[in-house]
């Protein structure tokens, strides 16, 4: 299956943005801010050094891939581009009077260079369609940026914004939830309280007819994360009091996943905690307009988003958020966070996460029945993680109407609607993607939930290459 031919739920909320672990000391704009949320300043660093707007994403503090969609009743946000510069070659004289070309030194992380120079990351240049360099990173050692902060030190979430109480890193690349930290291949190569992981930086290049694309490419950075043998966890009450449960991306044997572990609040204790206002328009300073799990929903330049926590369920999240003024209930979804460094879904990463429903929602559990009464609709929620770990399906009752539709969905089962809609008016919740359109349909547990000349079928919301991991739920086809 590719990216193309998936299987699209219709959403509810149109402005998912999460703070993920990302890298590059723009994509921090800690939370992944949907759109640009910063100044073309923050793209572009140093000799075309990634920074700020560059890339690395969700918290754009965090990991993930910036911005992300949620695989359920919610919505996607987009991250920050970043532009890019060649890297000039340097000439030096030798003793002999004759001029040698010294080129730019290649590197993997900060000990690999020299103890005054830091790995920065940079683009190789490569056009979208190249194969001789393919498009990818070309990391070397280069001065880190005057007066910036060392690794493992506090950093500017949002460098972009009017807030200076924080600096920006010496290694304009790795702002990573507010701290400090640099490339890397192995734990070894991170400031404490970090782990060497994996996100994915977008950058604009050639398209090679002419025009402009945006990549998104993997990049290994360290990032805010339990130790190697925390405890492992999927929601907060897995953790004491005194640990929060910890989302992040990495590599297990070559293969990108997510995972979430134990860890101490430590300079946590600092950001925003769940359910409290977060993002570059959030009233704090510094890292408090960060969220203490990482993620941080609905924000914009303009509007605060709220912090929201990891999930194993609905029952795991709080009853409500409140975001903007309103008060909403809340589902447990899978956010997108790595597209797995593939064109295929099967191995795409996923953090689950609390989101809020339409504030009329019930967010009853239908499993049993898959059905509501009244305008609500039974809806399936996929809860998921890496494409080693088996994922799962919840149904639960949201609420159909809404001010486009303010007695509910005017359309029966089997009617045309457009799959991409942020509400596709079809009375059983959803809008099956199909050749040339969509056809409203609903969730079924047998065929005697479905309409005539219809069966109740298996259809998939997450794929994975080992079918038993794969989230699926029924629906009327």
């Amino acid at each position: 299956m590719t990216r193309s031919t998936r299987f699209a739920l219709p959403l509810l909320l149109a402005a998912l943005v999460l703070q993920t672990q990302a890298g590059c000391q723009s994509c921090n704009d800690d939370e992944a801010i949907s759109g640009k949320a910063k100044a073309d300043a923050n793209v572009g660093g140093d000799g075309g050094q990634l920074a700020d707007g560059g890339a690395l994403d969700p918290d754009a503090g965090g990991d993930g891939s910036g911005g992300g969609s949620a695989v359920g009743d919610d919505g996607a946000g987009n991250g920050d581009t970043a532009d890019t510069a060649d890297t000039a070659d340097t000439t030096a004289s030798d003793d002999a009077g004759s001029d040698t070309v010294a080129g730019p030194v290649p590197c993997t992380h900060d000990e690999t260079c020299a103890a005054t120079e830091i790995c920065g990351l940079f683009y190789n240049g490569a056009a979208a369609n190249a194969v001789e360099p393919a498009p990818g990173w070309a990391p070397i050692c280069t001065a880190p940026a005057s007066g910036g902060a060392q690794a493992g030190q506090a950093c500017d979430p949002f460098s972009g914004d009017a807030d200076t109480s924080l600096p920006v890193c010496g290694n304009l690349s790795a702002c990573m939830q507010g701290v400090c930290t640099a490339l890397c291949t192995a734990d070894a190569h991170c400031p404490t309280s970090t782990r060497c992981g994996v996100t994915q930086a977008p950058v604009e290049t050639d398209d090679g007819k002419g025009g402009k694309v945006t990549l998104k490419l993997p990049v290994d950075i360290c990032l805010p994360a339990g130790a190697a043998d925390a405890d492992a966890c999927s929601k907060t009450a897995d953790c004491s009091n005194s640990e929060l449960c910890l989302p992040w991306t990495l590599r297990k044997d070559g293969v990108i996943t997510s995972e979430a572990r134990c860890a101490p609040d430590s300079k946590a204790s600092l950001k925003a905690a769940a359910g409290d206002a977060c993002g570059v328009a959030a009233s704090a300073t510094g890292v408090g307009k960060l969220c203490k799990t990482a993620m941080c929903l609905y924000g914009s330049a303009q509007t605060a988003g709220v912090c929201t926590t990891t999930c194993d369920g609905a029952a795991a999240c709080p009853a409500t958020l409140t975001w903007n003024g309103t008060t909403f209930p809340t589902a447990c979804a899978a956010l997108l966070v790595h597209d797995g460094a593939t064109t295929a879904v099967e191995d795409d990463v996923y953090w689950p996460h609390c989101v809020a429903v339409n504030e009329k929602s019930s967010v009853g559990d239908c499993a049993e029945t898959r059905s509501c009464a009244g305008t609500e609709a039974c809806k399936p929620f996929a809860i998921a993680w890496g494409p080693d770990s088996a994922a799962k399906v919840e149904y639960r009752c949201v609420e159909q109407a809404t001010k486009a539709f303010p007695t509910g969905p005017d359309k029966d089962d089997g009617a045309s609607c457009d799959p991409s809609a942020l509400e596709t008016g079809c009375k059983g919740g959803l809008c099956r993607a199909v050749a040339g359109g969509g056809v409203c349909t609903r969730v079924c547990k047998d065929d005697a939930g479905c309409a005539s000349g219809t069966t109740c079928q298996i259809e998939t919301l997450i794929p994975r290459t080992d079918a038993s991991k794969a989230a699926t739920y029924q629906v009327c086809k």
